[in-house]
C-alpha cells in the first residue's frame, strides 16, 4: 500500500542561491543539510548570507502544510535600503544584530523580527533618533492572518480577506500599526495609526491617524 511506504534522507547544499519572488531579499551562499521523510522536512543550523550579513536558519515542514522557520543574523542598512522603502532610512547607518520566527499555513502567515539596533545610528531628533552602540528594542511583526495576536491585544479589528497588517514598535519611544487591502494596484493603505513620543492612537477610521512629538 502507497500509504504506507516510508521514506528518509538528506540532501547537502553548498554555495546555492534562492531567489525568492515577491521583493522578499535573495539568499545567498546557503550551505547545510536538509532531511526529510514522506511527511516532514527539517533544516537545522543552514548558513546563508542575508541583506549584507550572516544568517543561521532552522526550518520544519509538516506534513499538515505548516511551516516554522526561526533565524538569526546581522543586516546592513544599507541593503535593507535596496529591497524596503523604510521611512527616514537615508538617516540611518550600521549594522544590526536581529532575531525571526515565522509560521505560515493554510490560514495565512505571521512573522516576527526583533533587533536591539545596538549598532545603527540614525541621525533624527527623538524620540527616532539614537547613536551607535545605544540599544533601543526594535520589533516588527506582520501577519494576514484574520485573528493576528497583536492586533487582537491592540483592539483593532479583524483583517477582512486579502489584507495584510504589520505593527512596528521602537522601545516606548514610537509605535506603528498599519493595515493595507489589496487591489489590482497591489496593496494599499486601509487604516493605520501612529504614535511618537506618545501613545499611538485607535484604530478606529479609515486614514492615517499620528500623534506626537519630537525633543
Amino acid at each position: 500500500r502507497l500509504e504506507q511506504i516510508k521514506v528518509t534522507g538528506n540532501y547537502q547544499v553548498s554555495a546555492n542561491r534562492l531567489d525568492i519572488p515577491g521583493g522578499v531579499p535573495t539568499l545567498e551562499q546557503i550551505a547545510g543539510r536538509i532531511d526529510f521523510s514522506e511527511s516532514n522536512l527539517s533544516a537545522r543550523g543552514v548558513s546563508a548570507q542575508l541583506l549584507g550579513g550572516a544568517a543561521i536558519i532552522n526550518l520544519t515542514a509538516r506534513g499538515d502544510d505548516k511551516v516554522e522557520v526561526q533565524a538569526t543574523g546581522s543586516a546592513n542598512v544599507a541593503a535593507l535600503r535596496k529591497y524596503f522603502a523604510l521611512p527616514f532610512a537615508e538617516r540611518a547607518s550600521g549594522d544590526a544584530l536581529w532575531q525571526s520566527t515565522l509560521h505560515a499555513g493554510k490560514d495565512g502567515l505571521d512573522l516576527s523580527v526583533e533587533s536591539n539596533l545596538s549598532g545603527v545610528a540614525i541621525s533624527l531628533p527623538r524620540p527616532l533618533g539614537k547613536r551607535a552602540g545605544e540599544a533601543v528594542p526594535f520589533k516588527l511583526e506582520y501577519s494576514d492572518r484574520a485573528d493576528a495576536p497583536f492586533l487582537r491585544q491592540s483592539g483593532a479589528p479583524r483583517l477582512e480577506t486579502g489584507a495584510d497588517a504589520f505593527m512596528v514598535t521602537l522601545d516606548s519611544r514610537a509605535s506603528a500599526l498599519i493595515v493595507r487591502r489589496k487591489s489590482t494596484a497591489g496593496y494599499q493603505l486601509d487604516r493605520g495609526a501612529i504614535g511618537l513620543g506618545e501613545p499611538r492612537p485607535a484604530l478606529n477610521r479609515a486614514g492615517l491617524a499620528i500623534a506626537g512629538k519630537f525633543d
